[in-house]
């Protein structure tokens, strides 16, 4: 969704690059809550239907107190653990997809779990006293767009949106092919790429992401780093990577390794 009044905001990885972001305000973010909350509800609505049919058919008023509560929990736990998970695992719920929405850090890297809990059990209070009135408001006062939650937890909701998705892929490609005359031909086995974890994609993905904008000095200390953690993690010997400089080592570790996490 488009919004007449935009705010950027600029973020400093922990490289020291400086990244700048538009964030999401009221009317998008309404937006994507209002397709989560449906959805939501319709998956509760089916586990209430369900717990129906079964104190329909038993007529036991104890179990019908017991159901209840079971019921009242369950639906509890769907719709916090919902949006932790899905914001943890993928960066957005379904809804955040749909609108173009992404969660991040405050450094600009992905959401770890406990940021992920904080800001989703926070939003109790982003519904008081009706409504979603003081998280509205806070959002609207904070310079980016901030709710409760996110302070707390450190997170910020942006703009990720398939033009800009688009814009970072083509720069993605863009150094690599000024990168691929050094590249020689090298393959990971299927067995190494299982071995390959989320949090490991993220850390080549952002490392790609920064690359040309790193200096000489964040490069030989980063890269070297992240070339030994990739080495444990696919339990290779350190001949068997490309005899390169670190950085393009993890440009053809990206280049093998995309097609299997990018969408």
């Amino acid at each position: 969704m488009n919004q007449t009044f935009q705010r950027e905001m600029d973020v400093v990885t922990p490289e020291q690059v400086r990244l700048k972001f538009q964030t999401a305000g009221i009317g998008s973010r309404a937006g994507a809550q209002a397709i989560d909350m449906l959805l939501l509800g319709l998956v509760i609505l089916l586990v209430y239907a369900l717990f129906g049919e079964v104190l329909i058919r038993t007529g036991e008023s104890l179990l019908t107190e017991y159901a209840l509560a079971g019921a009242i929990a369950l639906a509890f736990l769907l719709q916090y653990g919902y949006f932790t998970v899905t914001e943890y695992v993928a960066g957005r719920t379904i809804g955040k997809r749909i609108v173009g929405l992404r969660v991040l850090q405050d450094n600009g890297q992905p959401v770890t779990v406990l940021s992920s809990l904080i800001r989703n059990l926070l939003r109790i209070f982003d519904f008081l006293p009706v409504g979603y009135t003081l998280g509205a408001i806070v959002s609207f006062l904070h310079p980016s767009d901030k709710r409760l939650g996110d302070l707390l937890a450190g997170t910020v909701v942006v703009y990720d949106t398939a033009g800009e998705r688009g814009r970072r892929n083509k720069r993605t490609n863009k150094v690599i092919e000024r990168r691929r005359v050094n590249l020689p031909a090298f393959t990971l086995d299927e067995r190494c790429k299982r071995l390959v974890g989320r949090e490991d994609w993220q850390l080549l993905r952002t490392f790609i992401d920064r690359l040309e904008w790193m200096d000489s000095y964040s490069l030989r200390t980063i890269a070297p780093q992240i070339v030994a953690h990739f080495t444990a993690k696919l339990e290779l010997a350190p001949g068997e990577l490309p005899a390169l400089p670190p950085e393009d080592v993890l440009v053809a570790l990206y280049e093998q390794l995309r097609e299997d996490w990018e969408l």
